[in-house]
């Protein structure tokens, strides 16, 4: 047998990570849980069984287990890890918390709303509760690739993701016709449930520490997904462009509308002087057109099921994910896009016992 490395514990489980045809990066992984277990832990190990890693963060998670996968892990490569655990009634008390890439601090102001903040290895996100939408975005380095000010149109006051709703502007920051909720929270999962006041219109968003997850839960008319904001934290027509799925680039200053986005439907958004880029990916073929241009100099109008002011996005429930990657050529936002939404696979042994 090999080393059983956490003598306080009764049983462990082998779980073999194969990563597939993605690299991935810094990412929850999750783990259906065998059985009911008592005071789980995870360690990381080497194929002989020897420890690497005594301290892999985990967050519970409805019916489901998380746990961070550390750093990169390339495409083809397997890692080993070991579930350690006691039975359902056991009497113990826990070890401290391990520290997980994600934190959330509420009870910010932001630009005079409501909002919180969840920090992940890429980005900053500020969400602003009352206007159920994303006010920031903000990298590594302090440029925020959204920018929402209350002031004055394109410079400020229109700027937000994912600006669903229109005209009522819901999901929309700097807006009140909604009200919010952090329903889970953790150091790998931030759960927030946005609706509507009229709760005609409702969301949900995962954040994890590679990308947030939107799901659109109920909508009582066609509507559409936006991203207006500052690539880089300000809008360079001329030095920025916008990368489709098939390879197509763009400069920002080019207006288009086309009938859908080529599948998979992604685009990224690049900016000038900067190593990384913004990504929004439809998760299913849904709507008549998508479009985007430039407004006035300051910032980006780009709309997953837009024409003009039509809107053709109709499904219920929709999937939509959003990221900042740190790159900006087309090969490796594909890979990062890709992994985004293909987890590794887990490869699960026999239970064993300490004795």
């Amino acid at each position: 047998m090999k080393a059983w490395h956490l003598r306080d514990r009764l049983w462990r489980i082998q779980i073999d990570l194969i990563a597939g045809d993605h690299d991935h990066f810094e990412r929850a992984v999750p783990l259906e849980l065998p059985e009911s277990v008592a005071s789980p832990r995870v360690v990381e190990v080497d194929a002989e069984g020897q420890l690497l890693d005594a301290a892999v963060c985990l967050q519970p998670c409805d019916e489901e287990l998380l746990f961070h996968l550390k750093g990169e892990t390339g495409a083809g490569q397997t890692r080993h890890f070991q579930m350690y655990f006691d039975a359902p009634d056991a009497e113990m008390v826990d070890p401290e918390p391990v520290p997980g890439p994600l934190s959330l601090t509420r009870g910010l102001d932001h630009e005079g709303f409501a909002s919180i903040r969840i920090d992940s290895p890429r980005v900053s996100w500020i969400y602003h509760l009352e206007g159920g939408g994303f006010a920031g975005m903000i990298d590594s380095v302090g440029a925020d690739w959204i920018s929402y000010h209350p002031r004055g149109g394109s410079d400020g006051n229109y700027r937000g993701i994912p600006n669903l709703v229109h005209p009522e502007s819901y999901f929309h920051p700097g807006r009140t016709g909604c009200s919010s909720e952090v329903v889970a929270s953790g150091p790998l999962r931030v759960v927030i449930f946005s609706r509507s006041n009229d709760d005609a219109w409702r969301c949900e968003w995962r954040l994890e520490p590679d990308c947030a997850r939107l799901t659109v839960l109920k909508a009582a008319r066609p509507y559409w997904l936006l991203y207006e904001g500052t690539p880089g934290g300000r809008l360079d027509e001329q030095g920025d462009f916008l990368l489709l799925a098939d390879g197509r680039r763009f400069a920002a200053s080019v207006r288009w509308e086309m009938e859908r986005l080529p599948e998979p439907g992604w685009i990224a958004f690049g900016a000038s002087g900067s190593p990384r880029a913004l990504w929004l990916m439809r998760h299913e073929a849904d709507g008549d057109a998508d479009s985007y241009w430039p407004m006035e100099g300051n910032m980006t109008v780009f709309g997953f099921g837009r024409s003009g002011l039509t809107k053709s996005l109709l499904r219920v429930p929709a999937h939509f994910s959003v990221g900042l990657a740190d790159c900006n050529d087309h090969v490796s936002l594909s890979n990062i896009i890709h992994a985004s939404s293909n987890p590794p696979q887990l490869r699960m042994g026999r239970k064993e016992s300490r004795g």
